[in-house]
């Protein structure tokens, strides 16, 4: 298997697919070079596959990895249609990744602010640990989940890495979102 594919496969099962997506529905988006919205490279991170789960893009996922000397992050931006209130929809994507990852631990839960284009925003945050194969190796896992509402989207942010990069995660994820317009609708 191939690095290309290998980060595909890995940053898709750790980024836990919207949990309303219609699994049936899933296409690779092509031929969307740079784009303002979704740049090919934003904060140092290089963009992966983009995924569409349901027809004319209105639930996608934009995948982001960081793969230096120093960092590998694996961070995925999905959008999908509003259905429940954030705090009911927070609940479910955290029980989704404690069902995937069965060791998984909550390390912290919190409410941020969040700013682009002058708005602000609510957003969920929890971060986990576990085990896992990432990088060709078991280690002990940093993960984080952030989720937002725009509109009449939801907005989340998975990311994965090495335990030990923790706090690069969160800095270097900051930066990804400060650089993609993920407000553009």
């Amino acid at each position: 298997m191939n690095k290309k594919t290998f980060f595909f496969l890995l940053f898709y099962v750790v980024g836990c697919a919207n949990i309303n997506s219609d699994q049936r529905y899933i296409g690779e988006v092509q031929g969307i070079g740079d784009s303002p919205n979704y740049p090919l490279v934003a904060a140092g991170f290089k963009r992966g596959k983009i995924l569409t789960y349901g027809p004319e893009m209105t639930d996608f996922s934009t995948a982001y990895n960081l793969i230096t000397n120093e960092n590998q992050i694996g961070s995925t931006i999905y959008l999908f249609p509003f259905s429940q209130n954030l705090k009911d929809m927070f609940e479910l994507e955290k029980q989704s990744i404690l069902a995937f990852h069965k060791e998984a631990k909550i390390l912290n839960t919190a409410t941020l602010v969040l700013t682009k284009n002058g708005i602000e925003y609510k957003t969920l945050q929890a971060t986990f640990e576990y085990q896992e194969n990432f990088m060709g190796k078991i280690q002990k896992i940093f993960s984080q989940l952030m989720l937002w509402k725009h509109k009449d989207r939801y907005i989340k942010l998975r990311s994965t890495s090495p335990y030990s990069q923790k706090d690069q995660n969160l800095a270097k994820n900051s930066e990804l979102l400060d650089t993609v317009n993920w407000a553009f609708r």
